[in-house]
C-alpha cells in the first residue's frame, strides 16, 4: 500500500501509508536508498531524491555534485526536483532553491507559489493568481514561457513543454510541440502530468489518459484499475491506485 509516488530518469520512491519512503530503480549514486524517518511529500530528481518531512523539513540523498541534497534549514510546504536541484515553497508562498544552478535553475524569481515542477535544468511555479512562472535554462524557458493566457489551477513542466488545468477542468499544452504532435484529450481532469514527449491526465472518474510518443508504451495506461494520483517521467509513468497499490507503464529499464 502506497499514498503518493515520485518517478524519475531511472529510479522511482513512494510512501507508505505509515510515512516511511520505499524507493526502486537505478542506484548509481544512492539514489534507491531508503531513508529514515516519516514524510508526507517524496520529489525524484534525476539522481537524487528530496522528502519533505512531517515536520516540514527537508531531506534529501543520491548524488551529490551540485549540493542537490543540502536543503536549507526550516520549514517547507512543498518540494518538487528536478536534474541536479530541488525547490521549495516556503509557509508564506516564497520559493527557495538548491543544487546546480550553471543555467539560473535556482535563481528564485519573487512572488507567491503554491505549486512547484521542476524538469532537468528548468524551474516552474504556480502563483496564487494562476500564472505559471519558469526560470532557468533559456532554450527551455523559451518554450515554456509561451503559457497560454488564462487561469490554472494546477499544471505539470515536461521536457519541452508544459500542461495545465484550467479552471473548467480542461487541459491547455504549450511549448515545443511537436514532441507529443498530438493534442490533449478533451473533457474534465483533475491532475495532468508531462514527460519528455508525452502526457497523462487523471479524469474524475480515476482513469486516465495518455497522448504523445508512445513508442515505448508510455501512452498506454491501465484500463483495469481507477488511480488517485500519477506522475510521470521521461519515458514512463506511474500511478497510485483506489487500492493503494502502484501501477507502471512504459519504458522498464533492468
Amino acid at each position: 500500500m502506497f499514498t503518493a509516488v515520485g518517478t524519475s530518469w531511472e529510479h522511482s520512491c513512494a510512501i507508505r501509508p505509515d510515512n516511511t519512503v520505499q524507493c526502486w530503480g537505478s542506484d548509481h549514486f544512492g539514489e534507491n536508498a531508503d531513508p529514515p524517518g516519516n514524510f508526507s511529500m517524496i520529489s525524484a530528481g534525476g539522481h537524487h531524491n528530496c522528502g519533505l518531512r512531517t515536520d516540514g523539513t527537508v531531506h534529501c540523498w543520491g548524488q551529490s555534485d551540485f549540493g542537490e541534497t543540502t536543503p536549507p534549514a526550516g520549514e517547507f510546504t512543498q518540494i518538487a526536483s528536478g536534474g541536479h536541484h530541488s525547490c521549495g515553497i516556503r509557509p508564506g508562498g516564497a520559493v527557495e532553491c538548491w543544487g546546480d544552478n550553471e543555467d539560473g535553475q535556482t535563481d528564485t524569481p519573487e512572488g507567491s507559489f503554491v505549486q512547484l515542477s521542476l524538469v532537468d535544468d528548468l524551474s516552474c511555479g504556480l502563483t496564487t493568481d494562476g500564472e505559471v512562472v519558469c526560470w532557468g535554462h533559456r532554450h527551455f524557458r523559451r518554450y515554456q514561457q509561451q503559457v497560454p493566457d488564462v487561469e490554472f489551477r494546477s499544471f505539470a513542466a515536461g521536457t519541452h513543454y508544459s500542461c495545465g488545468i484550467v479552471t473548467d477542468g480542461s487541459i491547455r499544452c504549450w511549448g515545443a510541440r511537436w514532441y507529443t504532435r498530438v493534442e490533449p484529450p478533451t473533457g474534465e481532469f483533475d491532475q495532468v502530468t508531462a514527460g519528455e514527449a508525452h502526457g497523462c491526465g487523471l479524469r474524475p472518474d480515476g482513469t486516465v489518459e495518455c497522448w504523445g510518443h508512445g513508442h515505448s508504451g508510455e501512452t498506454d495506461p491501465p484500463t483495469d484499475v481507477q488511480f488517485t494520483s500519477i506522475t510521470t517521467a521521461d519515458l514512463h509513468s506511474c500511478g497510485i491506485t483506489t487500492e493503494g497499490t502502484i501501477r507502471c507503464w512504459g519504458l522498464t529499464l533492468r
